[in-house]
């Protein structure tokens, strides 16, 4: 009740700006990882809605934890300072809490793609992808004029 911003808000808001542009960096370099070109904007989009749905969500919850601890303390007659400072004392542990088990959680989670591909799987893809490319029964000279049926505009494009 007798804080100072400079000392008591500024160092911890400092902390948590170096951590939250460390943490969204590598959020959206995971979420986008391994995705095709194609599907990039589907888990663009996803990560967003992802992280405004958990972002509400988690503000509810720690804003209602919060009014309930203040709502029952302004019931048994405490003074409306500490029964405030109660209530975001009891809210930043249960958000506390919960980062911990998320932070145990995440460290216990295995990648799901497994080991990364060598370059003799790329090139083994790329031959296969260019096998699927030529019709069967038909020869490089049939691939190459379906080749210059594609707009200029379209070849070559990335992705």
């Amino acid at each position: 009740m007798n804080g100072s911003y400079l000392t008591d808000l500024l160092p911890g808001m400092v902390i948590m700006s170096f951590g939250l542009g460390a943490q969204s960096v590598a959020a959206t370099i995971a979420a986008n990882a391994g995705v095709p070109a194609d599907k990039a904007g589907l888990a663009a989009a996803l990560l967003n809605a992802s992280q405004q749905a958990g972002g509400a969500l988690g503000l509810a919850i720690f804003s209602a934890i919060a009014t309930s601890r203040t709502s029952h303390l302004l019931a048994i007659n405490t003074a409306m300072p500490e029964a405030l400072t109660s209530g975001f004392q009891t809210a930043l542990l249960a958000a506390s809490t919960f980062l911990l088990v998320a932070a145990v959680i995440a460290t216990r989670t295995t990648n799901t793609k497994g080991e990364p591909r060598s370059s003799g799987d790329n090139e083994n893809a790329s031959a296969e992808a260019a096998a699927r490319l030529q019709p069967e029964g038909k020869g490089p000279e049939e691939a190459s004029i379906r080749l210059a049926t594609i707009p200029r505009r379209l070849r070559g494009r990335p992705r």
